[in-house]
């Protein structure tokens, strides 16, 4: 059986890390080119946003990577892993632009408005490169980077303007919205192009996206997209032109389209964490990782098969029905099949029922068979060559 499951751990952490993001430059972006006039007076609202951004998305990379280096069993690795891996320097690389962004602050150095935005745009390249887009190459990576930014300028001013327009005068308000509703309005044709050609490279096939769990969990953030769209409508036609009538009271509709936007940014973590089924269904080429969640008897398998250059990862825990990992865990012999020859491979458990493996393997494809007791369980997985 070849059932893959999902790691909600890097879910929740992805989730925090592209809310962090977005209100940190969102705070930026609209306090310089936005909302201007409102941030002059709001500037404390504006530093609540952009610090609580900071350390949302620090504390996100940071998790994220002891969480990696605790699935490789030996969270003494988290420094060589932020030394010595692509994937840890990119996370490096993050901390340090957020803490540059952070320095500059909202405006207040003269050379600011020409320094913001190339370190804004890096530290969304960080996490265009750590997402599936990454590992496409430059021309999808750079797709993403675009469809981050122009989301940034858009969902991110929306988060500062809900934030900062109570108590604030009349004609600020008023221009920053007329600003924003502008940007949306770019923003949004950029957002729908660029999101298209992710889809269609990650999904693959059309079918994919009512039968994958990445195209199921597309099809929600979607379902958010267009209610966020139908309140951004309902502002820029209804709202807007009420709203520059003096007397009209409120912007409650844009409070509740920030809140929409975090759920799509809930979401888009999600998604980001998801396996596209992309290359296996249009190109018939194996993952490089796995994950499993599997109910065998009176057990419950969960972890992860990922590859490296000539290994494998066996991280993997077994537990009763309640969730707790058993005290005491047997050898799981382990089979690699490739083109009709096997190795054959023990995990032993390193403590209770937990298994924390390297198996040093050729480049290829396998078929990889974990016998259990009670289960046997099969996949297919993609080592890749140096």
């Amino acid at each position: 059986m070849n059932h893959q499951g999902h790691d909600y751990t890097q879910s929740y952490i992805q989730a925090v890390l592209y809310i962090g993001i977005f209100a940190m430059l969102g705070a930026g972006f609209f306090a310089r080119y936005v909302g201007r006039e409102v941030a002059k007076v709001q500037a404390w609202r504006l530093w609540y946003l952009l610090s609580l951004g900071f350390i949302a998305a620090l504390g996100a990379t940071v998790y994220g990577s002891y969480h990696a280096v605790w699935m490789l069993g030996d969270t003494s690795l988290l420094l060589a892993y932020w030394t010595d891996t692509s994937q840890g320097n990119l996370l490096a690389a993050r901390a340090v632009l957020m803490l540059a962004l952070l320095g500059l602050s909202l405006g207040w150095a003269r050379f600011d408005r020409w320094v913001w935005p190339p370190l804004a745009l890096a530290l969304l390249l960080t996490l265009a490169l750590t997402t599936h887009a990454g590992a496409k190459g430059p021309a999808l990576y750079l797709t993403d980077l675009v469809h981050l930014g122009a989301g940034v300028a858009w969902a991110g001013s929306l988060l500062a303007l809900s934030l900062t327009w109570p108590g604030t005068r009349f004609e600020a308000v008023r221009t920053a919205l007329e600003r924003l509703s502008a940007v949306g309005l770019v923003s949004l044709g950029v957002v729908s192009l660029a999101g298209t050609v992710l889809a269609v490279v990650h999904l693959g096939t059309f079918n994919s996206l009512f039968t994958t769990p990445y195209g199921r969990n597309l099809l929600f953030k979607l379902g958010a997209v267009a209610a966020v769209i139908a309140l951004a409508g309902i502002n820029r036609f209804w709202l807007l032109p009420r709203y520059r009538v003096k007397g009209a009271q409120g912007l409650g509709t844009v409070s509740l389209e920030a809140l929409l936007v975090l759920g799509v940014l809930a979401l888009s973590g999600l998604l980001a964490s998801t396996e596209p089924p992309g290359p296996i269904a249009a190109q018939g080429v194996a993952p490089s990782s796995v994950d499993i969640e599997e109910d065998a008897g009176e057990h419950h398998y969960s972890g992860q098969l990922y590859a490296e250059v000539g290994q494998v990862y066996f991280l993997f825990d077994i537990k009763d029905k309640t969730g707790r990992i058993l005290p005491k865990g047997g050898e799981i012999p382990v089979r690699f099949v490739k083109d009709g020859e096997a190795i054959e491979r023990t995990a032993q458990p390193f403590q209770n029922a937990q298994y924390h493996t390297t198996f040093q393997v050729p480049p290829g494809t396998y078929e990889v068979t974990l016998a259990f007791p009670d289960d046997t369980l099969e996949y297919t997985i993609a080592v890749p060559a140096k």
